[in-house]
């Protein structure tokens, strides 16, 4: 026997029907919604990448030599690891001038005084704005002790006596040798005391006795120095100075130096 529902129950189960499909739906919707949000996220990070931060290195000496009592500063500046020579430099109130190879500045005699400090301060638009403080240190005075007054060489080691100078963080002794030979860029070594010796070997070229007048010098310094047109010889290798400059957007090495007036050895011709 066949029983006929009647239209207004048909109607209601039709309905709850079609609530259970829908609740099934927002289930599922409701599931789904973790992953959406994850993807969503993840296409964020892919297309929203932060600005890149421009970096910059700076390498800068200042040197005082006190035969003529001048003074020379040079620097170099690097911006993302490329020469940039746009930066605006001063050292307290003097403006630097750009070369081939960076910025530098000659100082007049008696411009500056040693055992004194000096700002360095590095300005490029709105990306860089610091200021460092260049110490120079105090004067000294250096002499080869165990030659004539002619300072004509004769062999072995010569001793090389100086006074202290205040301030110091170190000392350098070197020789420049004469201009024979131009790939002898001669002796450099950081020393500490008041005393030092030249050897034989400082005197040699190719294990050779270099003939002629060397230069001996001594400088005190404090920082890290750096190779530039104002030391007059190459910076040591060995024990040098770590980085002295170190912050978010900028390093490097900055250094101050005092050179004493030269003494010599001179190795007769034969």
């Amino acid at each position: 026997m066949k029983i006929e529902l009647p239209n207004i129950l048909m109607l209601r189960m039709a309905g709850l029907y079609s609530d259970i499909e829908n609740m099934k739906k927002i289930a599922v919707l409701i599931a789904m919604l973790p992953v959406t949000a994850f993807l969503l996220a993840g296409c964020e990070e892919a297309t929203t990448q932060p600005d890149p931060v421009d970096t910059y290195r700076v390498e800068a000496i200042l040197v005082k030599y006190l035969t003529d009592q001048s003074a020379r500063l040079d620097l170099s500046l690097l911006k993302n690891g490329e020469l940039y020579k746009n930066a605006d430099i001063k050292l307290d109130a003097f403006n630097l001038d750009t070369g081939l190879t960076g910025y530098f500045l000659v100082f007049g005699s008696g411009i500056l005084g040693s055992d004194s400090s000096y700002t360095l301060s590095i300005e490029d638009s709105t990306l860089l704005d610091v200021n460092l403080t260049i110490n120079l240190p105090g004067d000294l005075t250096a002499e080869v002790t165990d030659l004539p007054a002619s300072r004509i060489y004769s062999g072995g080691s010569v001793n090389v006596d100086w006074t202290v100078s205040s301030g110091t963080e170190g000392y350098i002794l070197a020789t420049v040798p004469p201009d024979t030979i131009a790939a002898d860029s001669g002796y450099e070594a950081y020393v500490s005391g008041t005393s030092g010796a030249i050897t034989p070997e400082a005197l040699n070229f190719n294990q050779l006795l270099m003939r002629g007048h060397h230069k001996v010098l001594l400088m005190a310094y404090t920082g890290a120095p750096s190779e530039a047109t104002a030391v007059p010889f190459e910076i040591p290798t060995a024990n040098n100075p770590e980085d002295s400059v170190f912050s978010t957007r900028l390093s490097g090495r900055i250094a101050g130096m005092v050179v004493a007036i030269p003494d010599s050895i001179i190795v007769p011709s034969q």
